[in-house]
């Protein structure tokens, strides 16, 4: 299954690109009222490379108004090495 997503860039410092965990972009599994938002995450880094990204799903229904209202953040629950294979897991939860 391949979704188009809208990916948008997430502001980050410049010095934390390669720091293991920064969210580099984001997007909304499209069919899912924004339930489920994918983030692209900078992973470990490789020998021969700036190092690897996964793909981490966070589930809106994770947090309550209050929760937002405090700044509190979705909770990750899955995590995938392509976009697609995140997309097909927040799909079949709807």
């Amino acid at each position: 299954m391949s979704i188009a997503l809208s990916w948008r860039t997430l502001p980050y410092d410049q010095r934390q690109f390669f720091v293991v965990g920064t969210e580099l972009a984001a997007a909304y599994v499209p069919g899912t009222l924004s339930r489920f938002a994918i983030y692209e995450t900078r992973g470990h880094p490789r020998k021969d490379g700036p190092g690897d990204v996964y793909y981490a799903v966070r589930d809106a229904h994770t947090v309550s108004d209050a929760d937002v209202r405090e700044n509190k953040r979705p909770r990750i629950v899955a995590r995938f090495d392509t976009p697609d294979e995140a997309v097909a897991w927040a799909t079949e939860r709807v």
